[in-house]
């Protein structure tokens, strides 16, 4: 699924309301996406092959298991059962889901929104003490993630990809954490009520700027040019939100479809942390 264009996925909200200000955006957001409306980010362009992503920052050590409250998919047994829960559930697009996951070296590889989602949604079917970590939960141990990238959300930074909310341009963009969505009969992503989505200015800095502090939701919060840290960004309408090198993130990649082997899919313990 690759060069998938920013049209891709489109959202539906039942809304009216036209928003002029930065606070009446935020509040509007909270109010109608989040608690009131089931909105939807629909597919409307053809699928095409995916591509395997190199990762720079590779990594020949394999990291497993838990640290701090949040784990890679290291059961085996586990893995077959989100595979199984994915092409039960969609059986058309299995290479774009359990196609693009193996299991090897004792953990599950292979990373994309669409697998991300999926396999929250499973954790969320069989009422699991496990959800896939959120981008503020991967803040909790970056060290964690080094030679890998992880998938964590969606930035929207032009208001064509939205249907039936009339937010202007100049209060976008917008985060959505991967947590909570839910993939729709026509290959689409659909919010529900716990979603989180939020205005973050970052993601449409200038492509490398530094940071050190992040916001409650964990992205970047101000520019700190001492810092090693940097964000990856561009001017897609749409675009994939992910943590690579164990620091950096990338919030322009606008191929939601790509995956490879450096990618992880990490697990947060909630409710016990039992599976």
């Amino acid at each position: 699924m690759s060069n998938l264009t920013n049209s891709e996925l489109m959202r539906r909200l039942d809304c009216g309301n036209s928003v002029t200000s930065n606070e009446a955006a935020d509040e509007l957001i909270d109010r109608y996406l989040v608690n009131k409306y089931k909105p939807s980010l629909e597919k409307v362009s053809e699928k095409v092959e995916p591509t395997k992503r190199g990762l720079p920052e590779s990594n020949s050590n394999v990291k497993v298991g838990v640290l701090e409250n949040l784990i890679f998919v290291t059961n085996k047994e586990l893995y077959t059962e989100i595979v199984g829960y994915m092409d039960k559930t969609f059986p058309e697009s299995k290479r774009y889901l359990s196609g693009m996951l193996a299991f090897d070296d004792g953990v599950m590889k292979g990373s994309n929104p669409y697998v991300v989602v999926g396999t929250d949604m499973f954790l969320r079917k069989v009422n699991s003490g496990y959800r896939v970590a959120t981008q503020a939960d991967l803040e909790k141990n970056l060290d964690m993630f080094s030679g890998f990238y992880v998938d964590s959300g969606l930035a929207i930074r032009d208001s064509s990809v939205l249907k039936g909310l009339k937010i202007s341009n100049d209060n976008l963009p917008v985060f959505i954490n991967l947590r909570g969505l839910e993939i729709n009969n026509n290959f689409g992503f659909t919010l529900s009520k716990e979603s989180l989505i939020k205005r973050a200015k970052c993601l449409n800095w200038t492509n490398g700027t530094h940071f050190s502090k992040i916001n409650d939701y964990g992205l970047p919060k101000e520019e700190d040019k001492s810092s090693k840290r940097q964000i990856r960004t561009g001017n897609s309408a749409l675009s994939r939100v992910y943590l690579y090198g164990g620091g950096y993130l990338d919030v322009g990649d606008g191929d939601l479809g790509d995956s490879s082997d450096y990618g992880r899919v990490v697990l947060a313990k909630v409710n016990g942390g039992k599976y």
